[in-house]
Order: C-alpha cells, then structure tokens, then sequence
C-alpha cells in the first residue's frame, strides 16, 4: 500500500533540465532554471564567468590589487575549485605579514599583562620613551621582532626593555654585577690564548 505522499511524488512535475531534481516552477523548468532562461535570453546555462574566461587564456585576475596575471603569478590551492589561489603571490605575502603582525601584538599584549601586569599601552610608551631601540645597545629590533620586557626576577621590578641577544646575555650572566664586571675586565684585558 502506497502513502499518500509517494502517490504525491509520483504526479509532482519536476524541471526539465537534465539531473535537476527541482520542483516545477514555470515553462517546464525549476525556478532557479525559469530565472536563467528569462536572464539569459531562452539560455538554462550560464554563461562562463569572467574567471573561467581569464583560466581559458592561462590568466587569472587578482581583487586584492585588481590586477590580471598569468597563473605563474599566484600559488596552488587544492581546496579551491580552480586550484589556484584567490590572491596572487605578492599579495598574498603582504596580506601574511600584515596578519603575522596583528597576531604579535595581540600574543605580545596578553603575555604582558599575565607576566607584568602592563597593557599594550604602557608597553609603547616605555618604547617611545627608549626611541624605539634595545637600552643597552641602543640598536632597533630586526622586523617582526618585538622588544624584551626585562626585569629585576628578585623584586619583579622592570627595567627596561632589550633586544633578545642584550636580554639572553644578561640572563646568561644571571643579572649579576660582579659577573658581569669580571667579563668586561676579560674583554678589555688582552685575553690572547697561547
């Protein structure tokens, strides 16, 4: 015994179009392929899209510069349908390192304040107040590098801030003075091994 509701699949009309499962709109097509039939001037097809134009002639077009390129210009993607990435290699290295640098600062803004209690905020102006370089050396930290938060590990007092190698060395010296001393007595002594 049939339901009533196979009895109703088997009279729905459904679109004309072949492997369409969809249910009859108007003219013998499904509404999505009506739509394209009106749009398009009788055609059910779309028409190919510009990016399948510029694939044919072994280009693809880039929104982020808005510029077309040949294919060599933009890297491989399997998940995309096309296998070809969205943006091509230039932009997508700016893109990268604009979002690398947002990630460290976000990264270095919630360390500061679990490890030293200071905002992002008192982090820029303990680095303005240095013009933006290491305390000891004085030089300005390599790009994508931010500067070391370094304190006293006794009173938890912070010091300054110091590019990686100053900030080591001083850990390597275990922040003692007279250690210290005793190195920079070695470096001006002639030091020649025989």
């Amino acid at each position: 015994m049939k339901s009533k509701f196979h009895a109703y699949l088997l009279c729905m009309k459904l679109c004309s179009i072949n492997n369409c499962s969809g249910k009859h709109y108007c003219r013998g097509f499904c509404n999505k392929h009506y739509q394209r039939f009106m749009r398009y001037d009788g055609n059910t097809d779309l028409p190919p899209s510009r990016s399948q134009q510029l694939l044919e002639q072994g280009k693809s077009f880039c929104p982020c510069c808005d510029k077309t390129k040949p294919l060599s210009e933009f890297g491989k993607d399997q998940q995309n349908l096309t296998e070809i990435r969205r943006y091509c290699k230039d932009c997508e290295s700016e893109k990268s390192k604009t979002q690398y640098t947002k990630h460290l600062r976000r990264v270095k803004s919630t360390r500061l304040k679990y490890r030293f209690g200071i905002s992002m905020d008192d982090y820029d102006k303990m680095l303005t107040e240095q013009n933006s370089v290491c305390k000891i050396c004085k030089r300005t930290p390599t790009p994508g590098n931010l500067l070391s938060v370094d304190h006293n590990h006794a009173t938890e007092h912070i010091r300054g801030l110091l590019c990686q190698n100053c900030n080591a060395g001083l850990g390597m010296f275990q922040d003692d003075p007279e250690i210290l001393e005793r190195a920079i007595r070695y470096l001006k002594g002639n030091g020649v091994y025989v």
